[in-house]
């Protein structure tokens, strides 16, 4: 399932109308991180890319769908066959989409400020577009594809996450020597407590490699890209 649309480039909708197209536009939000500043952070939702640095960071967040229609594992535009709660973050799920999801956040930091001595926001536009060649900002979006195992994934959300033992009440070995509040403790599981789950250290994961389908430079670290990967 996909969330937000790659192919915008605006907002159209007025915000609360309720719409699942209003919500989508809305499940995408920016905030540019500014430091000092008496309100932490500037919010940019519904309006793009800034127009300024963003000292803390240009922050990006976009909320998934988290209904389905129970009948559909993918639609044409991957997107149908999901849909929003009514109030996008909670709420209920439309007739047409009456199974509920969990529901997933992704969120972004962009350390935008690394280049701050290479434009003036006085005089120049905001210079960083997305992969997809976009200077709006419009069209962050996110995919998810399930990758688990679908019995232990199961498990893992029916017996798992509970708050009655360590999967979702518990310090690990790990954090043992941290100093938690008991908000963070409460909210904080222990993955490998989950008997349906198997925890493997990152670098084994690290592994697990395919070969690329498309050979071209991706990373401008070491040199400046000529264009854009694809």
């Amino acid at each position: 399932m996909i969330g937000g649309n790659p192919r915008a480039r605006s907002k159209k909708y007025p915000a609360g109308e309720g719409s699942q197209a209003e919500l989508r536009e809305r499940a995408i939000e920016w905030a540019c991180l500014r430091y000092p500043s008496s309100a932490g952070y500037n919010s940019n939702n519904g309006k793009g890319f800034p127009t300024t640095d963003c000292e803390g960071g240009l922050n990006s967040r976009i909320h998934m769908p988290a209904c389905w229609d129970g009948k559909n594992l993918d639609s044409p535009d991957h997107f149908s066959h999901t849909a929003y709660l009514s109030g996008l973050d909670n709420g209920k799920c439309p007739s047409t989409h009456p199974v509920p999801l969990l529901k997933l956040f992704y969120e972004i930091t962009w350390d935008v400020t690394q280049f701050a001595s290479r434009w003036n926001p006085n005089t120049d536009k905001w210079p960083f577009v997305y992969a997809t060649g976009d200077p709006t900002g419009y069209s962050w979006h996110g995919d998810f594809q399930n990758g688990w195992d679908t019995n232990a994934l199961q498990n893992a959300i029916d017996n798992c996450d509970n708050p009655k033992d360590q999967t979702g009440n518990g310090m690990s070995s790990t954090h043992s020597n941290l100093s938690l509040t008991l908000r963070e403790l409460i909210l904080l599981g222990v993955t490998e407590a989950c008997r349906f789950l198997t925890v493997l250290q990152a670098s084994v994961g690290e592994k697990c490699k395919i070969t690329p389908a498309v050979v071209e430079p991706i990373d401008g670290l070491i040199q400046p890209l000529a264009k854009l990967p694809g």
